[in-house]
């Protein structure tokens, strides 16, 4: 998979400011920044996009995107999940966070926010559920956390980033 990258990046002394983001790259590169990825082994790819983002030490301004196409966890036997967005819309000390599927077998939604002062943490809540046809899936919905019986089943996540 080829690795595209466009962004004009500012770094100032309390901020970094991150204009027309267009960025393709394989999800295994999440292996290298978040360690219970490399046990997953995210397939697929990441396209984020974002038109103005500033992160400083204590606060995030601006808005973006995130999607995993084709996902699949092949450390997890989880392979063809579908695809799916994250959408951050920040403005302060946190960012607002949805989760959402364009389409698959593992059906994902939810909220949260990222809290931009220390510790900096992502807290997200939401619903998953599996196609019918789809039992493989079992136990990585209850590796996800994902609770209750039936289609759909609760789920919270707390993340320090």
């Amino acid at each position: 998979r080829e690795t595209q990258l466009r962004a004009s990046i500012s770094l100032g002394a309390a901020a970094v400011h991150l204009q027309n983001v267009e960025a393709n790259v394989p999800a295994a590169i999440l292996e290298s920044a978040i360690p219970a990825a490399a046990f997953a082994k995210p397939e697929g790819s990441l396209r984020v996009k974002a038109e103005s983002l500033e992160i400083g030490e204590a606060s995030v301004r601006g808005a973006a995107s995130a999607e995993w196409i084709d996902a699949g966890l092949s450390g997890m036997q989880a392979p063809r999940l579908g695809d799916y967005r994250l959408q951050i819309t920040a403005s302060g000390d946190r960012a607002e966070l949805k989760l959402a599927t364009l389409r698959g077998d593992l059906r994902l939604s939810g909220e949260g926010e990222w809290r931009a002062s220390r510790p900096r943490v992502v807290l997200m809540r939401g619903t998953a559920d599996a196609a019918a046809e789809r039992k493989d899936l079992e136990p990585l919905l209850g590796l996800m956390g994902a609770r209750g019986a039936g289609a759909s089943r609760t789920f919270s996540w707390t993340l320090p980033f």
